[in-house]
Order: C-alpha cells, then sequence, then structure tokens
C-alpha cells in the first residue's frame, strides 16, 4: 500500500482509510492526534527528542542543552547566532 499526500492539504488534514475484503473500513485521521505530534511546546520536543535518542540505543546526556538552544534560538531570533545552534548540536553521541 502506498498513501499518497493530497497536495492541496497539509500534514494536519490527512487521513488513511483502509478498507478490508470483507467490507470493514479502518480509518485514522490526523486531526484527531495528539496535536503536540505536530506543534511540540519545549517539554513535549524534549520528551519525543530524548525518547528517539533512548529507543535508537544513544546515549541522551546531550539532549536537554540541544533542546534548551534551540528553544533559545526560537525564543530569541534576533540575538541568537546560528552557529550556538549547530554548536549544541554537534555533540558526541555515545553508543550505550
Amino acid at each position: 500500500m502506498t498513501v499518497v499526500p493530497e497536495n492541496s492539504y497539509n500534514y494536519i488534514d490527512g487521513e488513511v482509510k483502509v478498507t478490508l475484503s470483507d467490507g470493514t473500513v479502518h480509518s485514522r485521521a490526523a486531526k484527531d492526534l495528539d496535536q503536540t505530534l505536530f506543534f511540540r511546546d519545549k517539554k513535549s520536543a524534549q520528551e519525543a527528542f530524548m525518547a528517539l535518542l533512548n529507543e535508537t540505543g544513544y546515549d541522551a546526556i546531550a539532549g536537554q542543552k540541544v533542546v534548551d538552544t534551540l528553544f533559545s534560538s526560537i525564543k530569541n531570533a534576533d540575538t541568537t547566532k546560528i552557529s550556538s545552534v549547530v554548536d549544541a548540536l554537534q555533540f558526541d553521541v555515545v553508543k550505550r
């Protein structure tokens, strides 16, 4: 099965419907999901980032610094140098 996005919609307008051979229809719409999946605040972004590092077997010690730096750059867009964001992203990721 291939799901192809409709060009006139954005990612939160998506819906997938699957009809089984017995006629049963299963569907799921993006609008019904927890909206923090699309619009993350600092807390949910940090949790998702740390969970991803944990799931993939990486040490998540630097996760807090990365999240803090990224959100600081958003909050202080006029004064934050892009180099500080890049520097925060260049941490030593250690596989457990």
